[in-house]
């Protein structure tokens, strides 16, 4: 995942960090981001807690997983997260996304 958006994002001025566990999440300051990606893959972290921290904190969340895993699109909905996209529509989608909002500073979780 990380390659495909650091390569949708390389145009757009905005910065991808990877927080890769649970400690990285809650030393982040999610209030001063914009956008938080969140595989719903992790395995070092709950996706969905990460979801409910970005909600809390008033971010807005987008989080993928494998088209077919209906099951993990539905929990991050239920979670809060403001979208959910197939890993291979991220790349895709974020251009597109952040054209229409201006280019955000983007933090990835997982």
């Amino acid at each position: 995942m990380g390659s495909r958006v650091r390569e949708a994002l390389r145009d757009t001025g905005c910065e991808l960090n990877s927080l890769g566990n649970r400690e990285a999440l809650d030393q982040t300051p999610l209030d001063s981001l914009d956008l938080v990606l969140v595989s719903m893959n992790l395995r070092r972290m709950s996706p969905v807690d990460a979801i409910q921290s970005c909600v809390r904190a008033k971010v807005r969340c987008v989080a993928f997983a494998g088209h077919s895993e209906t099951a993990l699109h539905d929990a991050a909905i239920a979670a809060g997260a403001w979208k959910t996209v197939a890993n291979s529509g991220i790349a895709m989608a974020l251009p597109q996304w952040l054209a229409r909002w201006g280019a955000p500073e983007t933090e990835a979780v997982g």
